[in-house]
């Protein structure tokens, strides 16, 4: 009990209380015990009188001595106290001045009492301008209000409280501050709020940008049109971008690099771990994917994701249409230069006739017979050479995007006479009598569409002349007929016909079925290219059916745009 006496009462009143008892206890003992003990140590009643005349004096004189020991000793701790307090004061000054947090002290209304240097430091302002000045000082005029109540509740509740605050310095400066308020009592049992301020501004502003500049490099690895992604030592995804989701799909906390790219159970067995990579170096590998035959080029690098955590990334490539394209540009190339060694050869040929027969007509020897059917040889070796030319042209305007298709009313029934007509003209020679055209014509008479007569003319007689030229004997007939939507022309033969893995090339450019050097047939293998092209600009479509030994059969068909019968 006697001890929570003493911590709730204060050093004065202790003493106090020590000398009110010590009197007591001296007053008592002396009332009680001096007149026994002056009748046990005097016999003589002179000397009994004269000791007690003396016994009121001696008391006071004792009690004295020992109230002012008493006192003494009380002084002497006071003044060890007064100077361990003043020494622990500017031991704390010390620490408080030499603080990198501002540091404040205010009472009960916000009013400053102390301010060390680095407080002054972060608000600009010189320690009399805080002292007698209120917190609210240092706040925008709408937080004022706020800031003075958040603070009296504060010293109300006897509560401490962080939180962040936006403040102005003396020169109206915004800077972002972490305040931590506690309070405390002094020994005078006066209250007040301590405060310790950091200034966080810049560190805010580095935050800030460490953000923006890590939104800006995750919006560029997004809009790359690469996959890209990022995975721990493990190969567990972190990060994947928009390429590599719409590609593999979208990830999970438990989405695995050779799961999702490889379909694979176990990590690649050229993966590398974090630690074996080096910064400012990468990692290059391919990889073919056997499940659907694509191939991958695989670049790793290492990077920092996060502050001190090292990671992989990866930019994954599919090399599969890069390496198809090339393929596809290096047989191109080799097409280019089997089509100008053939082209040499279709071109020489007209020429040296055209060259030769016109030295011989010289020859004032020859017969009117002999000339004439020399330059009827030479008609027709021009003929050809301007059918080579006009080919050339026409893949020319077809690469270019500039085919021109003129669209008139043509009455189909006289197109398909004058094909025919010019046909019949191919074999006048007698150099396959075995081989017969003919023409089925399931039109009506007068039918007549809109349509490119001269387009449709030149589709029609070179898949003719194609089949006249792989035909040595049988027929070669063109067939026409129409229904609700379309009109249809067939152009079969009783040819060696075309295998079935050559039929997807054949209407590519400079492609031929047989495309060696020793060949029977001619021709620069540009014919069904131009025809396809061609009927794809009139807004149909060209088909073939064949296969070795049985012919072909080349179908046109054309959208029906019949006009009315005149």
């Amino acid at each position: 009990m006697f001890t929570r006496l003493k911590q709730h009462l204060d050093p004065e009143w202790m003493m106090a209380i020590r000398v009110s008892v010590t009197f007591f206890l001296l007053g008592s003992a002396w009332i009680l015990f001096s007149d026994r003990l002056v009748f046990l140590l005097f016999d003589n009643p002179e000397e009994y009188t004269n000791i007690q005349s003396w016994k009121g004096e001696f008391f006071v004189i004792t009690v004295a001595i020992l109230l002012l020991l008493m006192i003494k000793n009380y002084l002497n701790r006071n003044r060890k106290l007064s100077e361990s307090l003043e020494q622990s004061e500017q031991r704390f000054k010390k620490v408080i001045e030499k603080s990198v947090s501002g540091i404040c002290i205010t009472d009960k209304y916000g009013v400053f009492e102390y301010v060390n240097t680095a407080f002054c430091a972060i608000y600009g302002y010189e320690v009399n301008e805080f002292l007698k000045n209120k917190i609210d000082m240092l706040v925008d005029e709408n937080l004022r209000e706020t800031v003075l109540e958040v603070h009296a509740q504060l010293f109300d509740r006897n509560e401490g409280r962080q939180g962040t605050w936006a403040v102005r310095d003396k020169n109206g400066v915004a800077k972002t501050v972490v305040v931590d308020t506690v309070p405390i009592t002094w020994v005078n049992g006066k209250k007040r709020l301590v405060t310790f301020v950091s200034d966080v501004t810049e560190h805010i502003k580095a935050e800030e940008e460490l953000r923006r500049s890590e939104q800006r490099y995750r919006n560029m690895m997004e809009q790359l049109d690469v996959p890209l992604y990022i995975t721990d030592n493990d190969c567990r995804i972190v990060f994947a971008n928009k390429a590599f989701r719409e590609s593999f799909g979208t990830i999970d906390e438990e989405a695995f690099c050779y799961r999702k790219i490889m379909g694979a159970y176990q990590k690649c067995q050229w993966c590398k771990e974090v630690t074996d990579l080096r910064m400012s170096e990468k990692f290059e590998s391919e990889y073919f994917r056997e499940s659907d035959g694509r191939i991958f080029q695989i670049i790793m690098v290492p990077v920092e994701f996060e502050p001190g955590v090292m990671r992989k990334m990866v930019v994954l490539r599919d090399l599969t249409e890069i390496l198809q394209d090339k393929k596809r540009a290096e047989e191109s190339d080799r097409l280019k230069t089997a089509f100008l060694a053939n082209m040499s050869h279709e071109v020489r040929t007209p020429l040296n006739a055209i060259l030769g027969f016109s030295d011989i007509l010289n020859d004032d020897t020859l017969s009117k017979e002999d000339k004439n059917r020399f330059v009827d040889l030479i008609h027709q070796s021009g003929l050809q050479l301007l059918n080579i030319i006009d080919d050339i042209v026409d893949v020319a305007r077809i690469e270019q995007g500039d085919l021109r298709i003129s669209t008139i009313p043509t009455d189909l029934n006289v197109l398909l006479s004058e094909v025919m007509d010019v046909m019949r003209l191919e074999l006048v020679d007698g150099g396959k009598p075995e081989l017969k055209l003919l023409l089925d014509n399931h039109l009506p008479a007068g039918f007549s569409v809109k349509t490119d007569p001269l387009r449709l003319k030149q589709v029609l007689m070179n898949l003719m002349n194609n089949g006249i030229k792989f035909t040595k004997k049988g027929v070669v007939k063109l067939e026409a007929f129409h229904n609700d939507k379309e009109v249809v022309f067939n152009v079969e033969d009783t040819g060696i016909g075309i295998p079935k893995n050559k039929i997807p090339i054949i209407f590519e450019r400079f492609r031929q079925v047989d495309e060696s050097s020793t060949r029977v047939a001619g021709g620069n293998g540009l014919g069904l290219f131009i025809s396809k092209n061609l009927v794809e600009g009139m807004g149909g479509r060209l088909k073939v059916r064949s296969s070795i030994g049985n012919g072909s059969i080349f179908s046109v068909v054309l959208p029906l745009h019949v006009l009315p019968y005149p």
